[in-house]
């Protein structure tokens, strides 16, 4: 594989993964792995419960190995391959989040959990993160940017003048675009408070702490937030994609085009986009339905 067509981070996750084809397979000679084999293991795969989507990724890194293999001069490989079927994924379950769990989610960033003493009434305290985690809550929202690039926003990327963050793509770019995206009033209100805590541009705006701004929350950690915020608020499912999820389909309810909507959340392709605009569309049908003046009336 060419190091400057991937990441690092998906190099050493491929490597990972072609270790673990390679030990079901006995470590053999890739010149005589046959596409039956390669069959075989992706089957193991299913019979041990994984899912499709895992399945049809170690389908990928195979596909990518032998594809190199195969070119390389001298290896004398042929590659097994071609007829490898590609096992196939469900359309993926778009749940957004509703107005009513994206107020708890905010509400529940402010206080702790109710403590309890043997010798006093239980209490609350004020969380100190709680502007912080509202501002993850909101900028996910109003923008629909992945986690992976909300955490990498420094202070330098955000224009408080024209509303705007620039997200810069990272490394090889296939899965982040260069592009800037906007925040409404509310959220810049917040944003406003947490940049008044710093003056270094180069300070991450969603940190560990405020005396660590330059220690940025990685997506593990965001995701373990908001699974606790979750759970606390009552919100079922509470994950950083979601957001994503919600701002697409609310920003096509609201009239805004699919190919916008493909440049702000930074696709390559208008296949997941339409799969939002169809699901928007659902929902004005549904919501129609519920709503049409001449079967509630007549």
């Amino acid at each position: 594989m060419k190091s400057g067509s991937y990441s690092t981070i998906t190099i050493n996750n491929y490597l990972s993964a072609i270790k673990k084809v390679i030990e079901y397979l006995e470590d053999p000679d890739a010149s005589d792995v046959t596409v039956w084999e390669l069959e075989s293991y992706l089957i193991s795969l299913r019979d041990k419960g994984n899912s499709e989507s895992t399945r049809q990724y170690y389908w990928k890194v195979i596909k990518s190995y032998f594809a190199w293999a195969s070119k390389r001069k001298g290896l004398g490989i042929d590659n097994p391959t071609i007829d490898l079927e590609m096992p196939i994924v469900p359309e993926p379950d778009v749940q957004p989040y509703t107005e009513r769990e994206i107020k708890a989610l905010l509400s529940a960033c402010k206080l702790s959990e109710e403590a309890e003493t043997n010798d006093r009434a239980s209490y609350r305290f004020k969380r100190p993160t709680a502007l912080r985690d509202q501002l993850i809550i909101l900028i996910l929202l109003d923008t629909g940017i992945r986690v992976s690039e909300l955490c990498r926003i420094q202070y330098k990327d955000i224009n408080l003048e024209n509303h705007s963050i620039h997200i810069e793509a990272y490394e090889t770019g296939k899965k982040s675009r260069d592009r800037s995206v906007y925040v409404g009033n509310k959220t810049m209100s917040v944003l406003w408070k947490l940049a008044a805590e710093s003056e270094n541009p180069d300070d991450y705006l969603i940190s560990s702490s405020k005396s660590m701004r330059n220690k940025p929350l990685d997506r593990h950690d965001i995701d373990h937030l908001l699974k606790r915020l979750g759970s606390k608020a009552g919100v079922a499912q509470c994950g950083a994609h979601r957001f994503r999820h919600t701002f697409a389909i609310q920003y096509l309810r609201n009239g805004g085009d699919i190919y916008t909507l493909k440049r702000l959340i930074g696709h390559s392709s208008l296949k997941m986009v339409q799969r939002y605009l169809q699901l928007s569309e659902s929902d004005a049908a549904t919501a129609h339905r519920r709503a049409s003046p001449v079967d509630g009336w007549l």
